[in-house]
């Protein structure tokens, strides 16, 4: 079987292709040189690459700008969160009580994102309150922007703290862009999700931290 190598022409198995003056395609045999019209594709492309799929969803007083493809495919490949591979006697506590830490609204803007709310980057203890609830912090990552208060305050000498918005009087949520212990290959555009959280200790007795 022959191949062609001509200016201006494709090279096919056995032959090779070229758009005409009137944008048919022309199919030409090497072997026999016979030239067969195939039709118009003019403005049509011969093969497509798959293209990013951005969606901006709208959630209380931010517009966040989110890659869900990429963002769910980077959490479909984690086999578990931060609270599951630590293992400590908080995170224990805090996976036992994982489903009723995030409210409703957070696990469907979760969904929409791509997020999986039972991976989390990073999982804190900070304290046991007066009160008997521990006080928890953590994060999660999205491929995206954001449109809206970022919850950093600078404090001086590169030293930050965050300004999260509450939902309820047990959990507060905030954006700003990081990428701390992330779980996406490529760092660029990453929004870091901050949240903090107040919940019983609800496993044994005797783990439990001050």
């Amino acid at each position: 079987m022959q191949f062609g190598n001509m200016a201006g022409e494709v090279l096919l198995l056995g032959g090779s292709a070229r758009l005409n003056g009137s944008n048919s395609m022309e199919l030409l045999c090497l072997n026999c040189r016979h030239i067969a019209k195939l039709p118009d594709v003019s403005g049509k492309a011969m093969t497509t690459q798959p293209k990013e799929k951005i969606m901006t969803i709208k959630f209380r007083e931010w517009e966040l700008i989110v890659d869900r493809d990429l963002t769910k495919l980077t959490y479909d490949k984690v086999t578990m969160g931060s609270p599951e591979s630590c293992g400590c006697n908080d995170c224990k506590n805090f996976a036992d009580n994982r489903e009723n830490i995030y409210p409703e609204e957070i696990k469907k803007l979760f969904y929409d994102i791509g997020i999986d709310y039972k991976k989390e980057s990073e999982i804190c203890h900070y304290c046991r309150q007066s009160d008997g609830l521990h006080y928890y912090g953590g994060w999660f990552h999205f491929k995206g922007h954001f449109k809206g208060k970022d919850c950093t305050v600078p404090t001086g000498k590169n030293g930050y703290t965050f300004d999260l918005t509450p939902l309820s009087d047990k959990f507060s949520i905030g954006f700003r862009y990081d990428s701390a212990l992330t779980f996406f290959d490529d760092k660029e555009n990453l929004v870091q999700i901050e949240f903090d959280t107040k919940t019983s200790w609800t496993i044994e007795k005797e783990l439990e931290s001050e």
